[in-house]
């Protein structure tokens, strides 16, 4: 159930195989979806599926690292994915997910999934040897599926978890809200570098400046807010603009693309169950943290990976997962988004930030801080150490300060 970078990859990957397969996807495609910016670490999944080749062919740019720095500009920090403690790929990509979203579609196509595009699914049953599943097309008219394994990469709209009303963990992190556009005429640095994100961090909050094409890089708003006290829009992007120096430098001649400013409310969350029996929940329909380091694309990717290989194993054979196989996908899973959000916590609480602002070769503890940041887990005890000790660090300097505290709020522009 869905048809993005998560159900697309489950899609292709089981149907590689032989598997008989049927993705749902309600949406009309090409349609428009934020998070345009991949990780190194989610390369070798792009590649077993086959895209690898095609992402330089349909002109998505190279991502060479990430560059953070202050809304006033007074501190800059560079993150270079060749410099990781990990080796891997050098770069990613930066995509137009409507694109990249539409390739990965009909790879899953092309190896012989059944597309339903443009229905929906409106019901599903679970079954003694698997589901059920009522969907109802653009006509209105209903059909039903019959299934032995049933994966639910429905995103945020969490269809199987709303059904068997799994309840979600709460992310300790405050409420924010998105309000982002598409521009253009807004200038890059020469060179690689000027195909790498930005990201601006301001009171209560943090801009991403993402190149999506030669022209056009894709600007959003991520703030802290309290419900009922503020309206989301854009007044609020450009007002926030307007206080950042260094914005108002980079967006003066800046033209939205799109005639409306999107929004999105508070999106950070993790289930307490993302298995059972005969169904897994993939990508954001299994959670989902604040987009900063841009994983969400990687963790929709890599549960995909991790399911089919729970299906195409001994479950497979057997026609259901245990317990224990259960817990491992899940294991599996927080992993990933527990490395992300320990990083994410640093980078809302301003001690813990202005020590990410102040890199060291000591230990190599940026090193490591660079391979998580661009995606790989805190598993291998070489990294483990170092960003243990790098999480140490952000906690000791919030009472014995190591490295000078930055202010954040600039002020208005004259």
């Amino acid at each position: 159930m869905g048809g993005g970078p998560a159900g697309s990859t489950a899609a292709a990957l089981l149907a590689q195989t032989g598997r008989s397969v049927c993705l749902v996807e309600q949406a009309r495609f090409p349609r428009f979806h934020i998070g345009e910016s991949l990780l190194p670490a989610g390369n070798a999944i792009l590649k077993t599926l086959g895209i690898w080749p095609d992402l330089e062919k349909y002109g998505f740019l190279k991502k060479w690292g990430a560059e953070f720095t202050y809304g006033d500009g007074s501190s800059r920090v560079k993150i270079n994915f060749k410099e990781g403690l990990i080796p891997g790929e050098p770069h990613a990509y930066q995509v137009e997910r409507a694109q990249f979203d539409e390739l990965l579609l009909k790879k899953a196509e092309s190896h012989g999934t059944a597309l339903r595009r443009n229905q929906r699914v409106i019901k599903v049953r679970e079954e003694e040897r698997g589901w059920t599943v009522t969907i109802r097309g653009e006509d209105g008219k209903e059909s039903l599926l019959r299934t032995n394994w049933l994966l639910d990469a429905s995103g945020r709209t969490r269809i199987l978890a709303r059904h068997l009303k799994v309840s979600k963990d709460g992310v300790a992190l405050p409420n924010r809200v998105a309000v982002f556009n598409h521009f253009t005429g807004i200038p890059r640095q020469p060179g690689p570098e000027g195909n790498n994100i930005i990201v601006v961090r301001i009171e209560k909050g943090w801009f991403w400046i993402i190149p999506i094409d030669e022209e056009r890089t894709s600007v959003g708003l991520v703030k802290v807010i309290e419900k009922g006290k503020e309206s989301a829009g854009e007044a609020m992007f450009q007002s926030e603009v307007f206080r950042s120096p260094y914005l108002s430098k980079l967006m003066a001649g800046a033209q939205p693309t799109q005639p409306d400013f999107r929004v999105e409310g508070d999106y950070s969350y993790i289930n307490q169950r993302m298995a059972g029996r005969n169904h897994l929940m993939l990508g954001d329909a299994a959670g989902f943290l604040d987009p900063v380091f841009s994983s969400g694309v990687y963790l929709a990717m890599f549960s995909a990976k991790a399911a089919t290989d729970a299906i195409l194993g001994q479950a497979g054979a057997r026609g259901y997962l245990t317990g224990r196989e259960q817990r491992a996908y899940e294991t599996q899973i927080r992993k990933r988004m527990s490395s992300w959000l320990g990083m994410i916590q640093v980078f809302y609480h301003e001690r813990d930030f202005s020590i990410f602002m102040s890199p060291t070769k000591r230990f190599d503890m940026f090193s490591a801080v660079n391979s998580v940041v661009a995606g790989y887990p805190a598993k291998r005890f070489s990294l483990r150490w170092r960003y243990a000790l790098f999480l140490l660090a952000c906690r000791v300097n919030r009472f014995f300060p190591l490295v000078a505290p930055v202010e954040l709020t600039p002020s208005p522009k004259q």
